[in-house]
């Protein structure tokens, strides 16, 4: 039994050649994601050093917060989440009266100005 060196050489090279390929592919994505990490922890950092007050504040206010609602019995909760829907609503409402009194603002000034105007 001879061995085809030949044929052997060919897919070792269609292999190496794949192998290669992937290989590239590879660092090439995990490049990218390298370089993007690095990108936004520089970003990160330069925002938290000109903005450090802001993030603290951000901080106090949301362990505020979480402690004020750790300590909120689950019925007052249940209530808190009520008076937050009627709020809404009640904002939505006025949002809609206030439109429509600029509505009926804006026909009062077309009546009156029809009526001036009819008379002279």
């Amino acid at each position: 039994m001879d061995i085809d060196y030949e044929f052997w050489k060919f897919w070792i090279a269609v292999l190496n050649f794949v192998g290669t390929v992937v290989l590239a592919a590879y660092i090439f994505v995990t490049s990218r994601s390298r370089v993007n990490t690095s990108s936004i922890k520089s970003i990160e950092t330069e925002f938290l050093a000109k903005h450090s007050d802001i993030v603290q504040k951000h901080d106090e206010i949301k362990d505020r917060v979480i402690r004020m609602e750790e300590r909120l019995p689950k019925d007052q909760k249940e209530d808190l989440v009520l008076i937050h829907n009627r709020l809404n609503k009640l904002s939505d409402e006025q949002h809609t009266l206030s439109g429509e009194f600029k509505q009926t603002s804006e026909a009062v000034k077309r009546i009156h100005d029809y009526l001036i105007t009819k008379g002279h």
